[in-house]
């Protein structure tokens, strides 16, 4: 039997151009770029009960063999300005089932955010499939997948189809998991 073929986070990252072409938006800017080789807490002022939602220790959670997560910014132009972000965050671990534990932590705690009805962080949760969980909020879109060695997320903030994008990316990230 071969042995399963390596993949690194950062080989998974969509890139400007590709999330360009599936959100429409040609106006993400250099300053609007950040990329973390390890998971970081994205929003420190989380109610503990909603810390699994962006913050990516909470996430990942412990195991990691690589991790990148990259955002992509801009301010989307017309009569009232408006920012456009994804964040698309890869880890990969040592093996399938590392990876599909950090995934299955997950849903519990997302469910006791989302029955919280914490402003901000009110979200109707739903699996497309049993390997993914998408998170659909007034303010923003959050989409978490388990495939293989790797756990991806995408999330956003702003776009004209947040749903499309954030899945899209997502789908474009795991499509390239061997």
């Amino acid at each position: 039997m071969a042995a399963p073929k390596t993949v690194s986070a950062d080989s998974l990252v969509v890139s400007t151009e590709d999330v360009e072409s599936i959100s429409n938006f040609r106006g993400f800017t250099q300053d609007g770029f950040v990329k973390k080789e390890q998971p970081a807490t994205l929003d420190p002022n989380a109610p503990d009960v909603c810390k699994i939602i962006f913050d990516q220790t909470a996430v990942f959670g412990g195991g990691l063999k690589d991790f990148r997560s990259v955002v992509y910014s801009g301010t989307a132009g017309g009569y009232i300005k408006s920012i456009n972000q994804i964040t698309q965050s890869v880890g990969v671990y040592s093996d399938a089932e590392a990876a599909r534990s950090a995934f299955d932590r997950l849903m519990p705690d997302m469910v006791k955010c989302s029955e919280a009805h914490i402003k901000n962080y009110e979200f109707t949760l739903t699996r497309p499939d049993s390997s993914t969980i998408f998170l659909d909020s007034k303010y923003w879109k959050a989409a978490y997948r388990a495939k293989s060695t790797v756990l991806a997320t995408t999330s956003t903030v702003g776009f004209q189809h947040p749903e499309l994008v954030t899945q899209g990316v997502l789908d474009a990230i795991t499509d390239n998991v061997p």
